[in-house]
């Protein structure tokens, strides 16, 4: 007779994470889509620039000055 050997894993998710997720992926995507939008009033534009702007603030967040 087999037995099963079944695992359960359980993730835990800061409060900090979940604010730093909300701010900088959502809101700041957002306020960037509408700026490059006003600017350039091309969608593709708009959509590259708010990835790239979100993405951009995250490393430089992360990135250690010396």
């Amino acid at each position: 007779m087999k037995t099963n050997n079944h695992k359960f894993i359980f993730y835990t998710i800061e409060g900090s994470k979940i604010k730093s997720i909300f701010t900088y992926d959502i809101m700041l995507g957002t306020t960037l889509y509408y700026v490059f939008k006003a600017l350039f009033s091309i969608e593709i534009l708009s959509l590259i620039g708010c990835i790239v702007g979100t993405e951009a603030v995250k490393r430089l967040r992360n990135c250690k000055f010396t």
